[in-house]
């Protein structure tokens, strides 16, 4: 994504590759948070939470929980 083309809105991949965005793949087990990858999304992570414009959004999801199987 850049300034000039976005998405109104986005999944956010855990491993902060933008994979899906790129058509690299069509997802794969580093795209999901929670347990010890990525437990949190906020402000301090990567990737992180500000608004498009890069304004702190004040958005911080913790303590996030491991994937299950389905």
């Amino acid at each position: 994504m850049t300034p000039n083309r976005h998405y109104g809105c986005a999944l956010v991949q855990a491993d902060n590759r933008f994979d899906l965005e790129r058509t690299a793949n069509q997802g794969d087990a580093g795209d999901l948070f929670g347990a010890l990858f990525a437990p949190a999304f906020g402000p301090g992570t990567a990737p992180a939470s500000p608004w498009r414009g890069g304004a702190a959004s004040g958005l911080k999801i913790t303590s996030i929980s491991a994937p299950r199987s389905p």
